[in-house]
């Protein structure tokens, strides 16, 4: 589980995402919709930064390749 934050001036916004490909679009959109400030926490809390997000979403892939 991803919580993923965004602020822009005095408004912010949160969403809770069930997995790292999912934050890391999440990211992208809150980005593209003009927010300064986007970051992601995991479920115990701790920040995660962009590159350790996109490594997780790319091991979730890897590993629906190899359930088939």
């Amino acid at each position: 589980m991803f919580r993923v934050f965004a602020r822009s001036g005095p408004g912010g916004v949160s969403v809770i995402l069930a997995t790292a490909a999912a934050a890391l679009r999440k990211v992208e959109e809150f980005r593209d919709d003009g927010f300064r400030t986007v970051s992601v926490l995991d479920a115990s809390g701790a920040t995660i930064n962009e590159a350790e997000l996109t490594a997780m979403a790319q091991a979730e892939s890897k590993g629906r390749c190899h359930e088939a």
